[in-house]
């Protein structure tokens, strides 16, 4: 079962937990706000990540 954090969306849980409890994944949907027809923002965000890498250059 997963637990309260994984449940959440990117930004709720940055509200509640604080922005260092996020994924470099879920910091980059906070980024994106919405994801295209037939792929959710994390969808999205997760394959640009490894597509292009890290956020950290």
């Amino acid at each position: 079962m997963k637990n309260n954090a994984q449940l959440l969306m990117p930004r709720e849980k940055m509200l509640k937990f604080g922005i260092s409890a996020l994924t470099d994944v879920e910091l980059l949907a906070l980024f994106l706000r919405t994801g295209t027809r037939g792929k959710d923002v994390l969808t999205l965000a997760k394959e640009m990540l490894e597509n292009f890498g890290s956020l950290y250059g």
